[in-house]
């Protein structure tokens, strides 16, 4: 097909830059391409030279690592702006990360029968799994977490002496 049948209009020029017209720019033909020449030079080949484009082998320190890439897919579901990724060092996984068990101390004074902690943000939503009695005179009639995170525990009677416990908590949504 020639320029003139898509309406291009002919230009005139020469290959050998003598008696047949002006050559091409070098930028407009390969005809004496100037290939891994220097560093300005149009075109490049993939190799390790040093005019040469980086090699296919090549790394990127910005590009994820295998254990990046591994952690891409996320915890649940799939990470997006509003589905965040997750790591096992997250402090809403509870116990510093890693999702465990965590347990509080209860202590029931003298004369009571009802003990509350301190709120812990950390806690909302967490259920309590057991209790165990750490020098306690009497038993155990309930324990709630609370919606503020605190821990309440109610015994069966009033305490006498004193009495120790430890709650064992869980994050169900871990």
């Amino acid at each position: 097909m020639t320029p003139s049948a898509i309406g291009a209009p002919a230009l005139a020029h020469g290959h050998s830059g003598t008696s047949d017209g002006s050559a091409l720019a070098q930028a407009h033909t390969h005809e004496s391409a100037d290939t891994d020449s220097g560093t300005g030079s149009l075109h490049h080949t993939l190799g390790t030279g040093a005019n040469q484009s980086a090699a296919g082998d090549h790394g990127h320190a910005t590009l994820p690592d295998s254990d990046e890439k591994a952690a891409l897919a996320g915890t649940n579901g799939t990470p997006s702006g509003t589905n965040k990724y997750v790591t096992d060092s997250d402090p809403r996984l509870g116990g510093g990360g890693g999702g465990g068990p965590e347990m509080v101390d209860v202590t029931v004074a003298i004369g009571e029968s009802t003990a509350t902690t301190a709120p812990a943000p950390g806690h909302v939503g967490w259920l309590a799994l057991g209790v165990l009695p750490v020098g306690a005179d009497v038993g155990i009639a309930n324990v709630v977490v609370n919606v503020d995170g605190s821990v309440t525990l109610t015994t069966l009677a009033a305490s006498t002496a004193g009495s120790a416990f430890k709650v064992c908590l869980f994050n169900p949504g871990s």
